[in-house]
């Protein structure tokens, strides 16, 4: 009778499980897992479901306590959404029938609800020492242990709750959240795949999706600067994030940089010319172009770089002859790339050139029709396909692929490398990988680079970023679609706009999140960020007030406050928030030791304040760090400590000048809420 409860009780909670997660992201908040649970215990009572063929075939109880009276209390104080009295009930009920593993079970789960991690974890534990085959406590175990910071114990769980029920969409977005948190990446991504070839539709999954790929993007932009921050193509990744910026200048000079490195990407030339024309520098731009000419290879960049200036210089039926000329070269290189380098055009200009491929198009020509089909926004919904080649019988060696890489024919270079002979050399898995990021397969890409055993190469790298760079886009659009505009959606476009560093834009969109969701916690801590960012303390101060009253003790936004305060000179009020802020993330201890150093060395706390600071070391890339501690042993006397770290001081003042590289994402990541 049991078991047959126990699977009727299960179809049942599944149901309901994805019936929530269905309406999941018009939730407001960034707490998508604690809603979906929320609105799975108001719609279903899952103890009540577990435990009814039981309670009827049972003989009842003659003693003075009976155990339907703490059903029926568990089941209306869930009701009520008050887990904590659940949990009390269910903890009586246990007393009674200690053998129950469903009773164990639910216990557990409102533990969890009520935010009771250890009892929940310990009860949870119980119930699968009874029934292993649990497929609700292997999952909230999985999930407490994520709780827990202990992703690797969650995937035993979760693995165990996969293989009762690979077709739940939640187990997959829980295995990839402990993936993530484990910085599998790879792994992860993979996870978040599954569950959204399950339900498409699931915007949780689009999300996570979309925040591992940018964690993954941040991860290797901080490999490729601390292992190789002088190579062509750290430079040539800088130069695109400053273009994305807006801050041309600097992007010229980066890409200078990259250029005269003998080993850089393709079509860097090309891609600097076009930032000339962006600056209205269209003699640079031609002279750019022009040095390239001895280049040993070609690309079709080069083709759109020549059709943008030609439109600035309003000579449309050239720039339209120079765009069918790179459709010819490589369809797919074209369409990945047209927006990019038009938009280096005056917007009367592009209009202009846009009507002379209309014009074109009712022709009959068939490449402005396409063309025309990119910029109106109607081709770019799905990776790029391929045209139908012909190509003659394989396997092809890797000299062939080579061959069509340097002629510009990325598409073809792409095609070729499948064919090509087995099993492919490293190299060849990374030409592919380039080739079919270059023509616009950005899957496939990301699956070739998934197959190189050795990652953390500069190219690889390089190659793994502008992959993943792109992949977190289309994940987050999907998201955006799906909530249009839900207050997650205005979260991450504030999160994103702080990212490359439009202070003003995010902090708009933070305003319309918590016009919608006034006591939204992650919309107030990314508002207290961007506002401190934008070197507005006295908002940033109390917007930080106003989301601890919401979300006590929080870290992260102790953390504004009290750096906040301490640009403020506020040492004594400032100490609170930062040494609350030590419960933080590990990554950002070291920053919080030195701002504590800061406030004890202000109040005359040396031998504190020496302490703080020794443990902010790892943290100092410019020296700083050091120069105040050598200050301060000179201050205690202690010259050869201070003689130390003044010599180190000097060092990292000397690496940083010569390196001349900011670290990506240099505090301004984008809220995740999964962290």
């Amino acid at each position: 009778m049991l078991l047959v409860q126990e699977r009727i009780a299960e179809s049942s909670f599944l149901m309901e499980w994805k019936m929530a997660c269905a309406k999941s992201s018009q939730e407001s908040g960034w707490n998508t897992y604690r809603s979906v649970c929320h609105r799975l215990f108001r719609c279903s009572l899952l103890a009540g479901m577990l435990l009814f063929g039981w309670q009827q075939s049972r003989p009842q109880s003659t003693g003075s306590e009976d155990i339907s009276t703490w059903m029926d209390a568990a089941r209306t104080a869930q009701q009520a959404q008050d887990y904590s009295a659940a949990a009390s009930a269910y903890r009586k009920a246990v007393r009674l029938e200690p053998q129950v593993a469903e009773l164990w079970a639910n216990l557990g789960i409102m533990e969890y609800q009520a935010g009771q991690d250890q009892p929940a974890a310990r009860d949870l534990a119980k119930a699968l020492a009874l029934k292993p085959s649990l497929f609700s406590a292997n999952l909230f175990l999985g999930l407490e242990q994520l709780r827990l910071d202990a992703p690797r114990s969650a995937l035993r769980y979760l693995s165990s709750a996969e293989r009762l029920n690979a077709s739940d969409p939640q187990v997959w977005i829980a295995t990839a959240r402990a993936y993530k948190a484990l910085h599998d990446y790879w792994k992860a991504t993979s996870s978040y795949r599954q569950a959204l070839q399950i339900d498409p539709a699931n915007s949780s999954a689009w999300l996570g999706l979309g925040m591992t790929y940018l964690a993954h993007v941040e991860s290797d932009s901080r490999v490729l600067t601390d292992t190789a921050p002088s190579s062509g193509y750290t430079y040539a990744l800088f130069a695109e994030m400053l273009v994305r910026q807006g801050r041309l200048l600097q992007a010229v000079s980066e890409y200078r940089s990259a250029i005269n490195h003998a080993d850089h990407p393709p079509c860097l030339p090309p891609a600097l010319s076009l930032v000339y024309i962006q600056l209205g520098k269209l003699q640079d731009a031609a002279n750019t172009l022009a040095s390239d000419e001895d280049r040993q290879s070609e690309c079709p960049l080069t083709d759109l770089a020549q059709a943008a200036a030609k439109a600035h210089e309003e000579n449309y039926p050239d720039a339209v002859a120079m765009l069918n000329q790179a459709w010819s070269t490589d369809d797919g290189y074209t369409e990945a790339n047209l927006v990019r380098a038009l938009s280096a055009l005056p917007s009367a200009n592009r209009d202009r050139l846009t009507a002379e491929l209309s014009q074109g198009a009712q022709n009959g020509s068939v490449s402005a029709k396409k063309l025309l089909a990119v910029l109106q926004g109607n081709a770019m919904q799905q990776e790029h396909q391929p045209a139908s080649r012909t190509l003659e019988p394989g396997p092809f060696r890797e000299s062939d692929v080579r061959r069509a890489f340097l002629r510009g024919h990325f598409s073809r270079c792409a095609e070729l490398a499948t064919l090509a002979e087995r099993p492919p050399a490293p190299s060849l898995q990374l030409l592919s990988a380039e080739c079919n990021y270059l023509s616009g397969n950005y899957s496939e890409a990301s699956a070739e680079l998934n197959r190189i055993s050795s990652r953390s190469d500069a190219v690889v790298l390089y190659w793994t970023i502008k992959v993943n760079q792109y992949l977190s886009r289309e994940a987050l659009n999907h998201f955006q679609q799906l909530a249009p505009d839900s207050p997650e959606t205005h979260i991450l476009l504030g999160d994103v706009e702080r990212q490359q560093q439009r202070y003003d834009i995010a902090i708009s969109e933070y305003k319309v999140a918590l016009a919608k969701s006034p006591k939204d916690s992650a919309a107030l801590e990314g508002l207290a960020a961007a506002y401190f960012m934008n070197s507005n303390l006295s908002e940033a101060i109390e917007t930080a007030k106003t989301a601890l009253t919401i979300w006590p003790n929080n870290p992260e936004v102790s953390l504004v406050l009290g750096e906040a305060l301490l640009s403020q000179h506020n040492y004594d009020a400032a100490e609170s928030p930062l040494l609350q802020a030590l419960n933080g993330k590990p990554q950002t201890l070291p920053h919080v030791h030195a701002l504590l150093g800061r406030v004890c060395e202000a109040q005359s706390r040396d031998e504190e304040a020496i302490t703080h600071l020794k443990l902010a070391l790892s943290s100092d890339e410019d020296g700083s760090i050091h120069y105040q501690l050598a200050r301060l042993y000179r201050k205690r006397g202690n010259k050869a400590e201070a003689d130390k770290m003044l010599a180190r001081t000097l060092q990292l003042e000397a690496e940083s000048r010569a390196h001349a590289v900011v670290a990506f994402q240099k505090g301004t990541t984008v809220h995740d809420p999964e962290r």
